[in-house]
């Protein structure tokens, strides 16, 4: 059994080793500190209680992500979000930055999340082909 640190110490590694870049070796540094702020701290980060919410369960198999994530609609907008679980480094701040760009959107605009948005919040152009379903995982929301 792994523990904690040791699956820190992983997803760390994981997460380098993601953004292997054949011309300049690392991705700029910039958005490292983005996807590992939002991994060592992500945002909106519990569960939501009382009427008129929606929960979704989230899961990448492949990669042992898990989320819930409940959200609360009103007047055709998403007013708050929130959610809980376990995931690696890229999904983890995946799941923290989409949803910061939910709240306040109409749910229309939330049915447009796709993964070139997802790329842009993460800060990256593309993403290793493994690393793929851990990035996009939110959308599983929709």
């Amino acid at each position: 059994m792994y523990s904690f640190m040791d699956k820190k110490i992983l997803n760390n590694w994981l997460l380098r080793a993601s953004f292997q870049d054949d011309k300049t070796g690392n991705m700029d540094d910039l958005y490292k500190e983005i996807i590992l702020d939002h991994y060592h701290h992500p945002r909106n980060v519990g569960k939501l209680e009382g009427g008129h919410i929606v929960h979704v369960h989230l899961a990448n198999a492949g990669c042992g992500d898990v989320f819930d994530v409940t959200y609360q609609v009103e007047n055709g907008k998403i007013a708050n979000i929130a959610w809980q679980g376990e995931g690696c480094a890229i999904s983890t701040a995946s799941m923290s930055l989409v949803s910061e760009w939910l709240k306040g959107k109409t749910l229309e605009e939330a049915n447009g999340l796709d993964q070139k948005t997802i790329l842009s919040l993460l800060g990256l152009d593309e993403i290793a082909p493994v690393r793929e379903k851990c990035a996009f995982l939110p959308l599983q929301l929709w």
